[in-house]
C-alpha cells in the first residue's frame, strides 16, 4: 500500500469524489512513503484468512461451508475421544440401570490395588468393622492397606466410641480408668509405640485434627481446656472456660461453648468473654469457621437443623427434602461448601433403605442428590442398628459404606456416581473416619 504524506488524494479518493472532506493537497516535491500494515493479534488469523478469501465469482460461502465442516469434524473427534472416559453405567432416566445404578446394588467395582483418585491427590480412612480397625491410604503412589493392632495401650482398637485420623496417625477414643471419662490413644503411622491423652470429662479434636484438646472439671462448676499434641506433649497450659459454660467443639480460632439452657456461644481463649450464638440445640458437625445444629426434639436427624458461620454470625435454617427421609445427622465437608447425609430415598415404597445425599450449603441444601450406586436395602443390616454415616476426606470425597454388595465406596461431587473400593475380607463396615 502507497500512503502520501499530508493526505493527497489516493486512488480510492479520485474514483469517489464525493468520499469525505478532503485536505489540502501537498507541494509536487512530497515524496513518497511506503508503510506495512500492523500485523493482528495471531489468534483465529486462519479463520478470518479463510473468511477474507473469496472466490471467482466474488461469493465466500464455499469458504464458510469447509470452515463449519472443519469445526464440526473437530467436534465429532472430540466427542469420541471423551466418550472412552466416561462411565459404563447407563445412567438415563427410566433404563433398567445394571448393579451400580441407583435402581441397583453395588457401583462398578476397582480393582483393590488401582487408584481411585489421580497419583497426587490423597486421602486417609479409617474403618471399623465387626472384628478390626483397617486404615487405607490413597497418595501418590497409590493405594495401600496399612494394618493396625489389634489392641493398643492396653485396650481394643477400635472406633466405637469415636476418632478421627490424620495423614500419619489414627485417633481412637476410649473409656477412661473405671470407664470415667475419657481417653485419645494415638496410633502412629511409622510404626512408634501408642500414645494415650487424657483422661480427662471429653476429648475433643483440633480443627485439623493435630491437636487433642482434653476437658477437665475444675471445680464449682468450671472446666479447664488443654490442648496436646498427638505426641503426648502439652501445647500449654490448661485455660480457664467461662463459667456456666461448658465446651462442645473446637473451630479453626473459636471454641464452641454451650449454656445449661442449650444455647450456643463462640469464645476465643484470651480476648474475652463468649458471644452468644443466636441457635441452640446439639452441634453435629463443626468444620473450619461452621457448624451444623440440631434443634433438640424426640424425631431425631428428623429434627430442624441449622447452618451456621460463625464469622458472619449468620444463622440458616437447612432445607426438608420432603420427599427424603433423613436417616441420620447431616455431616459438614472439610472445606465446608458441601453437607451429606444417609437418607430414605422413597419413604413412600414401604420398603425400608438407605443412599447417601449431598447438597451445598449455598442453598441451604434445598436441592440434594442421591447419589448414584448407593442405594440398598436396611434389612440387609443384620449386625449394624442404623446405616453407616458418611465421612468426608480433606480432598473433598465423601465416603460411606453399606453390610451388602456395595460394601466402602467413595463420591466426589460432580461425578455420575459412587465408585466402590473393593477391600478383600474387610467385612461389614460399622463405622468410617477420614482425613
Amino acid at each position: 500500500m502507497e500512503i502520501l504524506e499530508g493526505g493527497a488524494k489516493s486512488r480510492r479518493d479520485r474514483a469517489d469524489p464525493d468520499r469525505g472532506q478532503r485536505a489540502a493537497p501537498l507541494p509536487a516535491s512530497s515524496r513518497a512513503v511506503t508503510a506495512k500494515l500492523t500485523p493482528g493479534p495471531r489468534r483465529h488469523r486462519w479463520l478470518h484468512a479463510v473468511l477474507d478469501a473469496r472466490t471467482p465469482g466474488g461469493s465466500r460461502w464455499v469458504a464458510i461451508v469447509l470452515v463449519a465442516a472443519v469445526l464440526l469434524g473437530g467436534g465429532w473427534l472430540l466427542r469420541a475421544g471423551a466418550g472412552g472416559l466416561e462411565s459404563s453405567r447407563d445412567e438415563r432416566s427410566g433404563a433398567p440401570g445394571p448393579a451400580g445404578s441407583a435402581a441397583g446394588t453395588a457401583p462398578d467395582s476397582e480393582a483393590w490395588g488401582s487408584p481411585v483418585l489421580p497419583p497426587g491427590a490423597g486421602f486417609t480412612l479409617a474403618v471399623q468393622t465387626e472384628d478390626r480397625l483397617v486404615r487405607i491410604e490413597h497418595g501418590r503412589d497409590g493405594t495401600a492397606l496399612v494394618p493396625l493392632p489389634a489392641t493398643a495401650a492396653g485396650v481394643r482398637a477400635s472406633l466405637d466410641n469415636g476418632g478421627w485420623v490424620t495423614a500419619g496417625e489414627t485417633v481412637m477414643l476410649v473409656p477412661g480408668p473405671g470407664g470415667l471419662g475419657q481417653s485419645a490413644v494415638v496410633l502412629p503411622r511409622e510404626g512408634r509405640a501408642p500414645v494415650r491423652i487424657g483422661p480427662g470429662a471429653r476429648i475433643l479434636p483440633g480443627a485439623h485434627g493435630w491437636t487433642a484438646w482434653v476437658l477437665r472439671a475444675a471445680g464449682a462448676g468450671r472446666w479447664t481446656l488443654q490442648g496436646y499434641a498427638l505426641t503426648g506433649a502439652a501445647r500449654g497450659p490448661a485455660v480457664l472456660v467461662p463459667a456456666g459454660r461448658e465446651p462442645v467443639a473446637v473451630l479453626r480460632d473459636s471454641v464452641v461453648l454451650t449454656a445449661p439452657d442449650g444455647g450456643l456461644a463462640l469464645w476465643r481463649p484470651g480476648r474475652g468473654d463468649a458471644d452468644r450464638l443466636a441457635v441452640s440445640g446439639r452441634v453435629v458437625s463443626a468444620v473450619q469457621d461452621r457448624l451444623v445444629v440440631a434443634e433438640e426434639c424426640p424425631r431425631g436427624p428428623a429434627c430442624r437443623h441449622w447452618l451456621v458461620n460463625t464469622s458472619s454470625k449468620r444463622v440458616t435454617r437447612l432445607a426438608d427434602a420432603p420427599e427424603l427421609r433423613p436417616l441420620g445427622e447431616p455431616v459438614l465437608s472439610r472445606d465446608g461448601l458441601w453437607v451429606a447425609a444417609m437418607v430414605d430415598p422413597d419413604p413412600r415404597d414401604g420398603r425400608p433403605e438407605a443412599a447417601l445425599a449431598v447438597a451445598t450449603v449455598f442453598d441451604a441444601g434445598a436441592r440434594p442428590l442421591v447419589v448414584a450406586g448407593t442405594r440398598y436395602l436396611l434389612a440387609a443390616l443384620a449386625q449394624v442398628s442404623e446405616a453407616v454415616q458418611p465421612a468426608w476426606s480433606l480432598d473433598g470425597r465423601v465416603f460411606g459404606a453399606a453390610p451388602s454388595a456395595i460394601g466402602l465406596y467413595g463420591y466426589q461431587p460432580g461425578e455420575r456416581g459412587a465408585r466402590r473400593l473393593d477391600v478383600p475380607g474387610l467385612g461389614s463396615v460399622t463405622r468410617i473416619v477420614a482425613g
